[in-house]
């Protein structure tokens, strides 16, 4: 994923609809993609509560104070930005009114914007909420759920925060890792802890009953 988000980047992509119920994974992993990138691209994110905040490339301690936009007024501020620029808008799906006129004209000229000075917008929701006159401006994306990996670094830094806690041994690792597929990141940390506080880190069972609850809960 990391390689398609630097392509999309570098090929001009206006906006990206990234799906997701993990803002904060998506947003370190396009952080990282877009610093590895040869142009220092600026990465900057937004919410409706802090307002367009610039966040500081590895190693750099420089400071940006946040710029305290409303949903539109972020729209003009984004297009005020200097060329090489991501911005990434979280929960933004919830503001875009599909009968605002105005308003998707305005997305739209920002968009047309963004395409001639390498800017890309992305918009991270767990809502998809694109009027039809925006969906041939904006690439969807679904951003995938943890894989082992992510699952073996989650083990790792939870039995570092905590002495008690064992690395499971190579088989029953494989069992832990078909027990925690299908949830997102705070899912599978939550059902280590809960199996954690029952006595039994890691075991199968418990991670599994865990994983069923979430699933009743989603409505799946």
């Amino acid at each position: 994923m990391k390689e398609q988000i630097k392509n999309w980047i570098r090929a001009g992509y206006a906006c990206l609809d990234v799906l997701t119920h993990e803002e904060n994974r998506v947003q370190a992993a396009i952080a990282t993609a877009v610093f590895e990138l040869k142009n220092e691209y600026a990465v900057y994110t937004w919410t409706v509560t802090k307002g367009l905040v610039r966040m500081p490339r590895p190693g750099s301690d420089e400071v940006w104070d946040p710029e305290m936009q409303d949903e539109f007024g972020v729209l003009d501020a984004v297009e005020q930005l200097n060329p090489f620029s991501v911005v990434m808008l979280r929960d933004y799906h919830m503001f875009i009114e599909p009968t605002n006129a105005v308003h998707v004209r305005q997305i739209k000229d920002l968009l047309e914007h963004c395409r001639g000075q390498q800017k890309c917008v992305v918009l991270i929701g767990c809502r998809k909420v694109i009027p039809p006159e925006l969906e041939r401006e904006i690439t969807i994306v679904d951003f995938p759920l943890p894989k082992e990996s992510d699952f073996d670094a989650i083990i790792n830094r939870l039995t570092e925060q905590n002495p008690s806690l064992e690395r499971p041994e190579a088989d029953a690792l494989a069992r832990t890792y078909d027990s925690l597929k299908g949830q997102t990141t705070l899912q599978v940390e939550n059902s280590i802890s809960i199996s954690a506080v029952q006595g039994a880190a890691f075991d199968p069972v418990i991670l599994s009953e865990e994983k069923s609850q979430n699933i009743r809960q989603s409505g799946l």
